[in-house]
This record gives C-alpha cells, structure tokens and sequence, in this order.
C-alpha cells in the first residue's frame, strides 16, 4: 500500500481550490497538470508527497502526510478528550504541537480494554482505505480466553461458518462474517477477522459461550505491530 497516494479531487479539496460537490468540473474546466501530463480524471491517484502537480500555472506544495504506529495499552481510549480515561493524544502530547496533534486520526478504533497496534495518519484517504467495511481489511488479534476449550474445531468451524451475535447496548444483533482462528493453546489463539462491529471479537467469543480476558490488535491490512515498542511507544512509517 502506497501511504502517500490520494485521488487528485481530494488533494485539490485540500487546498481549498473545490468543493467535493464541485471537484469533477473543476478539474474537467481548469489546466491541471501532474508530472507534466494534463489530467482530467478527478479518481487519478497523486503521491502527495512526490508528484509535481501544477493548476492554473501554479505549483501546488506537495503535501507531507504523518503516519504513526502506536503500540496502545490497556485503559487507554482512541478519542480526543475523556474525564475517566488517559487518551491516545495524552500519549503523543510532547512530540507535536496542539495543531498537529489533533490533525492526527485514529486509524479504526481500539475499545478501553484492547491493546496493540494502532495506527495514526493527517491522511484521511489512507485512514478510510483501511476502515471502509467494503475494503474487508483484515486484522488480527491475539485472544486469551477465560476457558481452555478442548473441541478447538468446533470454534474453528463455527468462526468461519459465521455466528449469531446477540445485540449489545445501541449496537443490534448480526451475523459475523467468516473469521479465521489459529490456536496457540487450549485457551490462546490469533483470530483475524474482516469486520470492524462493536466489540465484534468479544461478543463472538461469547457468543461461543466463553469469555474473552486479554485482546490485543497484531496486525491491520499490511501493517503488524513492531514488537519492539514497548506500551505507549509509537513510531512515524
């Protein structure tokens, strides 16, 4: 996955030179010219960060996207503000000015109780590639399980047949896609999942009649956790 590339419509919203209603005709009306080549294609994909792109005989400033991997602890939540929790930005704060900070977006959500790999990016292209539920990003995590289960198979077949999932607070119920589980021991396992529900892996696991104690996030899409950063640690991509 190219982190710098963005169709040419929302690199223009960017800079205020169209709106998103507005983007197709603006490009179709106006000169504008990547790496020497007119374009006419608002979906064109630009690499922000290398593409020389020139409207009206002007170049634009080739943007410079952050993207963060956050190894996220526990009692930790992924929002600006919280008056019971320290937040992902309490962890960054130090490290980037208020303006830069906050431009920073939580690359899907990780829940108070879930640790692990988080991404973080000013790039919302990048950010809505990996969220969006159409793109099936798969991500995995580690489960350790209050039970150790000795018919592992079942829950394997069951997770990739789908199951019913009961609702839960304003989230209603559903079935889960199929989910692939890899077994480490009778009461730990890795399951990767392509769904991004509310609480999706632990109400599957009770769901299964079994409760989910630990869950930490390992990879998402391409990107797996670096082991080396200890909890609260980041690091830019």
């Amino acid at each position: 996955m190219n982190l710098y590339k963005e169709p040419l419509s929302r690199f223009l919203i960017s800079y205020n030179l169209c709106s998103q209603r507005s983007a197709k005709n603006f490009i179709k009306n106006n000169e504008v010219v990547v790496n020497g080549n007119s374009i006419k294609d608002a979906s064109f994909l630009v690499d922000t960060e290398n593409d020389t792109v020139i409207v009206g005989g002007k170049i634009l400033p080739q943007v410079k996207h952050k993207y963060i991997m956050l190894n996220k602890p526990e009692g930790v939540v992924c929002s600006t503000v919280s008056d019971s929790h320290k937040t992902v930005y309490d962890l960054l704060k130090g490290n980037f000015n208020e303006t830069e900070l906050y431009k920073l977006k939580c690359v899907g959500r990780l829940d108070n109780n879930t640790s692990g790999l988080l991404l973080l990016s000013t790039n919302g292209t990048f950010v809505n590639q990996l969220t969006s539920p159409e793109n099936e990003v798969e991500k995995t995590y580690f489960v350790k399980l209050r039970d150790s289960i000795t018919d592992k198979k079942s829950y394997v077949l069951k997770a990739e047949k789908g199951i019913e999932i009961p609702p839960e607070n304003k989230s209603p119920a559903f079935i889960s896609k199929s989910a692939f589980i890899k077994w480490l021991s009778d009461d730990s396992l890795e399951i990767t999942v392509t769904e991004g529900k509310f609480h999706e892996i632990r109400r599957i696991f009770s769901a299964l009649g079994n409760y989910v104690v630990k869950l930490k996030r390992l990879k998402m899409g391409d990107f797996i956790l670096d082991e080396t950063l200890n909890e609260g640690e980041f690091k830019f991509l």
